[in-house]
């Protein structure tokens, strides 16, 4: 499943850049850092999980607001333009909330604060996430949202990692 999935992703990613250009953000200033894949089931999470370690390396998989989210780093990025994506999140459905399967969501890394961020494009409808390590904002988009934070998930596990020892 995951595999047919992968092949989706430049669809998606095309999906988000026309989005972001469409309400006057250029998303070539930033850099892309990760995409999620939200699964319906446990089952689900569980398949996907086994499918996603065949094309990468697990990095973490953690408790994170009530449920288990993993992050993997492809072995081969997949690349988009001129950059290339390594990390997909793949976040368990949380319990008793229903998902759709499929991708759901990019995050970019911004190069400022999130309210500055979000003062350089006033007219849009942000939600913010000020969680201890690396808040985020996000713009949804009907089917998929894109969130935008200032330090990368891969820094944040690491950082997350040292903490633990």
């Amino acid at each position: 499943m995951i595999q047919e999935k992968l092949k989706e992703i430049p669809d998606f990613v095309d999906q988000v850049v026309r989005s972001l250009e469409q309400v006057g953000i250029d998303p070539r200033d930033y850099f892309m850092d990760h995409i999620c894949y939200r699964v319906a089931t446990q089952e689900e999470y569980l398949h996907e999980k086994h499918a996603l370690a065949q094309y990468s390396d697990l990095l973490v998989e953690t408790l994170i607001g009530g449920r288990m989210i993993a992050t993997y780093k492809l072995r081969e990025p997949f690349v988009y333009g001129h950059r290339t994506l390594e990390l997909i999140e793949l976040p368990a459905p949380k319990p008793g909330r229903l998902y759709a399967s499929g991708w759901e969501h990019v995050e970019f890394v911004i190069d400022c604060s999130l309210e500055e961020f979000a003062e350089r494009h006033p007219d849009l409808k942000w939600k913010f996430d000020f969680k201890e390590i690396n808040p985020d904002i996000r713009l949804d988009f009907g089917t998929f949202s894109v969130k935008f934070h200032t330090d990368s998930l891969e820094n944040v596990i690491q950082f997350e990692k040292s903490l633990k020892h």
